[in-house]
């Protein structure tokens, strides 16, 4: 199972850990607000990450990438 994770702030960051550290297989893209903790989280563990504009902006990425999500 491939998910995109929405995440922001202390919490968002708590629970990318987790995510991460327990499912990072099932974890496939994180969108946050800016660049910050969460991105370095992502890179880290070799998930892809966005920064978030628009839903346009976002399901053409999501597009482009060819995965399908659950």
């Amino acid at each position: 199972m491939k998910n995109i994770i929405f995440a922001d702030g202390i919490v968002g960051v708590k629970i990318c850990k987790w995510l991460l550290t327990y499912h990072q297989k099932d974890v496939d893209l994180i969108v946050t607000v800016n660049s910050n903790n969460i991105t370095d989280l992502a890179r880290s563990a070799g998930v892809s990450s966005i920064l978030f504009s628009s839903e346009y902006q976002l399901l053409k990425y999501i597009n482009k990438s060819k995965h399908v999500y659950d």
